[in-house]
């Protein structure tokens, strides 16, 4: 079952999130720095983040070594590319990223208008972004930073 959640910002749409787990898909943020937290599982979607968010995994502020407990997996495998960050003041934890040979990045973090400050990537295992290089610079990263 695919689930979309609204998050919200001052009763504006801000950005929307299509997942396929509903938990995540029923959520819905109302105010500045909201938190949405994932449930363990696979979630098969791109995601853009364009405001003040904290998204935590059930593994948020566990080392990403050696964990073995369950863990929320953004799956994008197959996608051209994962998270994308648009704003600052944005907290991933606690999160498996994964990616195959199409996926050209795990995370990115966007140039733009906005201030990006304050962004923390932290305790994520991010893999699999493997997009084969034809010349040229790299064609694949788990972090990109292009602020």
């Amino acid at each position: 079952m695919q689930g979309i959640a609204l998050l919200r910002l001052q009763q504006r749409q801000v950005a929307i999130v299509r997942l396929l787990h509903a938990d995540l898909g029923r959520h819905q943020a109302d105010s500045l720095g909201d938190t949405v937290h994932v449930a363990a599982g696979s979630y098969r979607e791109t995601l853009v983040i364009d405001k003040p968010l904290s998204l935590l995994g059930p593994q948020a502020g566990v080392p990403a070594p050696g964990r073995s407990a369950e863990e929320a997996v953004l799956d994008f495998t197959g996608a051209a590319g994962g998270v994308v960050i648009r704003s600052g003041d944005v907290i991933l934890d606690g999160l498996e990223i994964a990616g195959d040979g199409a996926t050209g990045y795990g995370v990115y973090v966007a140039a733009g208008g906005d201030d990006l400050t304050a962004i923390e990537i932290a305790n994520n295992r991010v893999h699999g972004m493997a997009r084969p290089k034809t010349g040229g610079p790299p064609q694949s990263w788990g972090v990109l930073v292009n602020a």
